[in-house]
């Protein structure tokens, strides 16, 4: 995956997301994170986000802004994103490649780390 991962940069600038970190997530998990974003800012999120990533083969989310709601929505799309291949898109789970653990549907599981996102 490239850094910054423009695609994903673009998801975040169009709803005024602001990122404090270089970080992104591979394109598979897109549409996750742009319908977690959607349902932050409905709840009056203030739009920043201290660092997103893949941790141990699911999304990794840190907000500043510890309202009440913001974290349970943080932590369904974190579940959910143990569902989904970071990869594609498609359906998946988290398994062991390389030593990494991350998400991938069957036709990924065997992609090399390096070329996740590309």
């Amino acid at each position: 995956m490239s850094w910054p991962n423009e695609e994903f940069l673009k998801i975040a600038s169009e709803r005024g997301v602001i990122i404090d970190v270089n970080d992104s997530v591979g394109k598979g998990w897109h549409a996750l994170v742009s319908r977690m974003f959607d349902e932050l800012i409905a709840t009056g999120w203030d739009k920043r986000v201290s660092q997103i990533k893949e941790k141990f083969g699911t999304l990794r989310v840190y907000i500043s802004d510890n309202q009440a709601g913001f974290q349970d929505i943080i932590d369904k799309y974190e579940t959910l994103s143990a569902t989904i291949c970071e990869h594609c898109g498609e359906p998946g789970k988290t398994v062991s490649i390389n030593y990494w653990m991350k998400t991938s549907c069957p036709e990924h599981t065997s992609v090399k780390a390096r070329e996740w996102g590309n």
